[in-house]
């Protein structure tokens, strides 16, 4: 609660509509002094013998974005706002990807990256045809906005990972999973549930906060999952791979949702455990759909599809982390400031110019 008090501090002190004018707030110390109090409780900033236990683990700190999922939430979460220029151009994603951009740079990490879909099928497109099968077209206005982001993110010299035939999450997670054993601390943005079965001590995501509550981003680790689903982390696939995921089309196991698959696997530990013990289930219904051969085969299938992979050997994902090193551009950053500035998100660009 006090990291979204804080966050909303920063949007209050922060947010404005394109072309109105700029809500002085002469509170410019406060809006710093919020920051900082986000950084230390999102782990940002630590007390010298917090720092001294975390060197002995990790000694870098690396953000992965998750891009595609964060301009999602931005399209939808600011395109009923009709922001816009005074020449008519749609700004709505672009101010709400900024945004949130802005918010996760003013955390200060010192490596950083930004991942996005690549167009095209994938592997899991190949295992099960339906996948995702039922996602209507992508917005128009995220079409638009998508080049445009990209462009913004160059100039500010922020590293931006595609990778045709590969999802987002799988570059992600071999990320994760690489930075972990290289000794970083990870940070992984997305409003993206899957990424649950990442989690472990040193590897943690920061996601928005619940609805119902202030706005802002909260830390998600392994003690908070624990706490929300009464499972490992590494038993959320095995979950998943039982109520299925409606958002992906993942089908599940007819019969069985959210209550009882955390049952299930919390019970037996895993979905291969619980398909070779089908006899002791209790429940009648999940018993019986466990016992066919389609349920067996529809649970299977959706543990693969859900598995985020951890070992992609491509030689975008193994370049030295000073190509992920978060800095000032070659140009000073005259180039994003010309661009912000035509956009008429000067207040972005006064933020950019203090991160410098």
């Amino acid at each position: 609660p006090h990291v979204m008090r804080t966050m909303a501090k920063v949007l209050q002190c922060t947010r404005r509509a394109p072309g109105a004018k700029y809500l002085r707030t002469s509170k410019q110390k406060e809006r710093k002094e919020v920051v900082g109090t986000v950084r230390r409780a999102l782990g940002c900033e630590a007390s010298v013998s917090d720092a001294a236990q975390a060197s002995e683990r990790w000694t870098k700190r690396l953000l992965l974005v998750d891009g595609t999922a964060v301009a999602y939430r931005a399209h939808f979460a600011f395109s009923g706002k009709f922001l816009h220029t005074e020449m008519g151009e749609d700004t709505s994603t672009i101010y709400g990807f900024i945004t949130n951009l802005l918010m996760l740079m003013e955390m200060k990490p010192e490596y950083m990256a930004v991942v996005f879909d690549a167009k095209g099928k994938t592997f899991r497109h190949e295992l099960y045809p339906d996948y995702k099968g039922q996602r209507p077209p992508t917005p128009e206005g995220l079409v638009e906005a998508l080049p445009k982001l990209h462009k913004l993110l160059k100039s500010l010299a922020i590293p931006i990972i595609q990778v045709p035939g590969i999802e987002a999450d799988d570059v992600i997670g071999s990320l994760a999973s690489r930075a972990y054993e290289d000794g970083f601390l990870v940070d992984i943005a997305s409003p993206d549930k899957d990424f649950f079965q990442l989690l472990r001590p040193g590897v943690r995501l920061l996601r928005p906060s619940p609805k119902g509550t202030l706005p802002g981003l909260v830390p998600y680790g392994v003690e908070e999952f624990e706490a929300e689903w009464n499972l490992r982390p590494d038993q959320f696939v095995d979950m998943l791979a039982l109520c299925g995921d409606p958002s992906d089309n993942i089908p599940g196991v007819k019969g069985i949702g959210f209550k009882t698959a955390p049952k299930l696997i919390g019970h037996f530990g895993t979905l291969e455990e619980l398909l070779a013990r089908v006899p002791e289930v209790t429940t009648k219904r999940a018993r019986t759909q466990l016992t066919t051969e389609d349920g067996q085969a529809a649970a299977l299938l959706s543990k693969k599809l859900v598995t985020i992979k951890t070992d992609l050997n491509l030689p975008v994902l193994r370049q030295p982390w000073s190509q992920f090193l978060l800095q000032q551009p070659p140009d000073g950053g005259c180039s994003v400031m010309t661009a912000l500035n035509a956009l008429e998100m000067k207040q972005a660009s006064k933020r950019l110019a203090q991160l410098w």
